[in-house]
């Protein structure tokens, strides 16, 4: 509850709405009516408070399963990605073994063909 900033028996300008409720006789008593009107007041201001909490919270909650979910699909990405770069490195080892046989083979091949062109020309009459 907010303390008034002097003692004068008038309420603040922000008071001054709720000093108009009728809230009973305050005519004998006007610092009693300040009270009551600053009680409602408080009571006003701690439902707002709480409303405003609530949705805070609600907000939170929401802000955290929203993070979660995000973490979560960012694992599944990470997993899809290992995946797919663990198959990427089995092609391009697949090739590299596929492209040394290759060569293996036509470097044979030239070699036993160049030795036959030689035996064929030196030998012939």
């Amino acid at each position: 509850m907010k303390q008034p900033a002097s003692e004068s028996l008038e309420p603040p300008l922000m008071y001054r709405n709720v000093w108009s409720v009728d809230i009973g006789d305050h005519s004998r008593n006007p610092q009693q009516h300040y009270l009551t009107a600053t009680s409602h007041l408080a009571t006003t201001e701690t439902d707002d408070t709480k409303k405003l909490l609530k949705r805070l919270c609600r907000l939170l909650e929401h802000r955290a399963r929203r993070e979660e979910e995000q973490q979560h699909d960012d694992e599944k990405q990470r997993c899809r990605d290992d995946k797919e770069t663990k198959m990427r490195n089995d092609w391009i080892l697949a090739a590299a073994v596929l492209d040394r046989t290759c060569a293996v083979v036509v470097t044979v091949i030239f070699v036993v063909g160049i030795v036959v062109s030689f035996v064929v020309f030196f030998n012939h009459p």
